[in-house]
């Protein structure tokens, strides 16, 4: 079974091209090579962000608590000062749906892909 994780933010005001340059640049890569996690996506509107993770099951959410890449990406997030409250993580298993991801190599939300 799948796990859907959302965590959402604030963002600290005049603060969000620095949360997104951060989350391109730093979490983007994190997720990528966190056991388990199929991949992440980044979103928002004004003072707030969101970031949608699907996972493998479970226990690899649980893992994140544990994992040294995961811990030191948040405290430098933190650093950064632009999270705000609230903050809210929630999970839920995924029961079905669809999800085309074939159009996404020209997008930009993968820019380091190669146009075929």
């Amino acid at each position: 079974m799948l796990f859907a994780r959302l965590w959402t933010t604030g963002v600290s005001p005049g603060a969000s091209s620095t949360y997104d340059t951060f989350a391109a640049q730093r979490s983007r890569s994190m997720f990528a090579s966190l056991p388990g996690c199929l991949g992440a996506v980044f979103f928002g509107t004004g003072d707030t962000r969101c970031v949608l993770s699907l996972w493998l099951d479970q226990a690899s959410i649980d893992a994140l608590e544990s994992n040294p890449l995961y811990a030191e990406t948040v405290q430098s997030f933190l650093a950064t000062g632009a999270l705000a409250a609230p903050q809210t993580t929630v999970v839920h298993e995924v029961t079905g749906g669809t999800l085309d991801l074939s159009g996404l190599a020209r997008t930009p939300l993968n820019p380091d892909a190669p146009i075929e």
